[in-house]
């Protein structure tokens, strides 16, 4: 991950998505999961925010449009 990172094209991340499988047949709390994870690790290894900022705004649409 850092060496494909130091490259200022592109960004790399690592995440587990193991935390959505306790969610089972829930597929909205396994979503929601997987973008936790998403958001806290991008701000933790890439030092952005971004993805943690947008995370729940971005669902709460999706939800909206029947997704």
């Amino acid at each position: 991950m850092g060496y494909l990172n130091s490259n200022t094209n592109f960004k790399c991340l690592y995440i587990n998505v193991e935390a959505a499988q306790a969610a089972r047949e829930n597929v909205k709390r396994g979503v929601k999961a997987i973008l936790n994870e998403l958001g806290s690790r991008s701000k933790f290894h890439l030092k952005d925010s971004y993805p943690d900022k947008i995370w729940t705004e971005t669902l709460e649409k999706a939800e909206k449009m029947g997704h």
